[in-house]
């Protein structure tokens, strides 16, 4: 995930041996992350937190998801 200016999200993840990237819009209130698939109805909301050494941590309705910067 990198988080850009201008409420812009590009998310990659690999699947099998290709890299799929996303764009998304994305805005953040209190505690909540709120994204937008643009030309698409998904909208997602997560609450996040930050552990410790840089882990981003996400609560997807009771699915987590933990995040590690790259170095």
């Amino acid at each position: 995930m990198e988080f850009r200016l201008g409420g812009r999200l590009s998310y990659s993840f690999e699947v099998g041996d290709r890299r799929q990237v996303i764009q998304l819009l994305y805005r953040v209130t209190d505690d909540v992350l709120h994204t937008e698939y643009p030309g698409a109805a998904h909208d997602v909301e997560a609450r996040f937190s930050f552990g410790a050494g840089e882990v981003l941590l996400f609560d997807f309705a009771g699915a987590r998801a933990w995040f590690v910067k790259e170095l």
